[in-house]
């Protein structure tokens, strides 16, 4: 038997030597056992918390070493706008994608042309 088992039969055992009740008996277990259980939810939820702070920072340090990437293409027969975002789009949605590649080319209109080169982004 280890130490905490012969604790626990001298605390059952308590009551038929000195008349303690059964429910004083029942108290002083609760309490012994209390004590220890409640030290380890808290260590527990201290290292739930502590994951959850570790999990975000490295989401952060991922976000960061992405890398904005500008590349020339030329205009395939075919092409359009909304399918060369299609490709090339990561993090955003088409239309914004579209609307950045029109400001990056100095572009009005969507109109594109066969032969001719426009820059796009991506991520890296």
């Amino acid at each position: 038997m280890n130490n905490h088992q012969i604790k626990l039969i001298s605390l059952i055992q308590y009551p038929l030597k000195r008349h303690v009740s059964y429910k004083r008996c029942k108290q002083l277990i609760f309490k012994k056992l209390m004590f220890p259980s409640i030290i380890f939810f808290v260590i527990l939820l201290f290292v739930c918390i502590l994951g959850l702070f570790n999990a975000n920072a490295s989401e952060d340090k991922k976000n960061q070493q992405v890398k904005k990437q500008y590349s020339s293409i030329i205009i395939q027969p075919q092409d359009n706008l909304w399918k060369i975002a299609k490709k090339y789009v990561q993090y955003e949605s088409i239309s914004s994608y579209v609307d950045n590649v029109k400001k990056l080319n100095n572009m009005d209109e969507d109109t594109i042309y066969v032969g001719k080169s426009i820059i796009v982004y991506y991520y890296e």
